[in-house]
């Protein structure tokens, strides 16, 4: 299970051939277009970019420490209904893996 992390070696190496990696995630994109919407906030967005993975960041790290499964989960901004398919897309297009867009509190087991 990683948090709130970017990619790095000693995370590639904690997940290494790992079951199931579970990445908290979020969408550069979508955390853009909140910053022109809420101009207030935008200092806030524009840090949490600094201490979380992309989707894409989260596909790569599954691709290089060759996990059976990825689970992308506490999704920044929060994933509205219909948009699953986009953020496994994003991810799958580094990882050729299973994918799993997992809510907030899902169980996993290998």
């Amino acid at each position: 299970l990683a948090g709130d992390t970017v990619p790095c070696a000693d995370l590639d190496a904690l997940c290494d051939g790992t079951d199931i990696y579970v990445q908290t995630v979020l969408r550069p994109d979508l955390v853009d277009a909140m910053k022109k919407m809420l101009p207030a906030q935008a200092p806030r967005l524009h840090d949490i970019l600094d201490y979380h993975s992309s989707v894409e960041d989260a596909g790569k790290t599954a691709a290089r420490a060759r996990v059976k499964t990825l689970m992308l989960t506490h999704y920044v901004p929060a994933m509205q209904v219909g948009q699953e398919g986009d953020w496994i897309a994003q991810a799958a297009a580094h990882f050729n893996g299973k994918i799993v867009a997992g809510p907030d509190l899902t169980s996993a087991e290998a």
